[in-house]
């Protein structure tokens, strides 16, 4: 299996900003193209040293909907 998963970034008013993807191109067969990817957004902003709250959410290009909303809190100690 060979996947590419690329991303790009921007931080604005101390919140990072990222998008990107997994894309499939080799699974037992060339499969570049055979569906289309999810697109993932995410932004999260550093409250405190070690905590970090932050929202994803994907589209998906082939079925033409959003993913599911996430919000959460992760924290390093």
């Amino acid at each position: 299996t060979l996947t590419l998963e690329p991303e790009v970034g921007y931080a604005f008013a101390g919140i990072d900003f990222t998008a990107g993807s997994e894309i499939s191109i080799y699974n037992d067969d060339f499969v570049l193209g055979d569906e289309m990817p999810t697109l993932d957004f995410k932004a999260a902003r550093q409250i405190w040293d070690g905590l970090e709250l932050y929202g994803e959410v994907g589209y998906d290009l082939e079925l033409e909907e959003r993913t599911d909303v996430t919000i959460g809190a992760s924290f390093k100690f």
